[in-house]
């Protein structure tokens, strides 16, 4: 069922492939229900550390300059201890405030969003 709207959608991509790019990138996220209705994606920590974790770690003392001091999720400073990440639009936050935003995006059916700007992340 899934498959064909997959392919309609890559097919929808080459058309409007305007910039002749050879290779194209499309982001799959399947989120699988049973039919009962039970939620198979279980593990939503393991799931969203992984998310997580194929963002760029950063420490405190090296925050970009467009960045902020403090998380835009729980709104707490930055300390030196604190497991940053930053996402491909350069918005840092606290690892485990982020690992807490993708479990909000999964339970919500969402894709993977930037907090601030909604930015598509991994």
């Amino acid at each position: 069922m899934i498959l064909p709207k997959i392919e309609e959608c890559a097919r929808q991509m080459i058309a409007n492939n305007s910039e002749g790019r050879d290779i194209l990138e499309m982001d799959v996220l399947f989120h699988v229900i049973e039919e009962d209705g039970e939620d198979i994606n279980q593990d939503d920590d393991g799931q969203a550390q992984q998310v997580v974790d194929l963002l760029e770690k950063l420490q405190s003392d090296y925050l970009p300059s467009n960045s902020t001091r403090q998380c835009s999720i729980c709104l707490e400073e930055f300390c030196a201890t604190s497991n940053l990440v930053s996402t491909k639009c350069s918005h840092v936050f606290h690892e485990k405030c982020m690992v807490s935003w993708i479990q909000k995006c999964t339970h919500n059916s969402l894709t993977y969003s930037c907090p601030l700007c909604r930015c598509q992340i991994p």
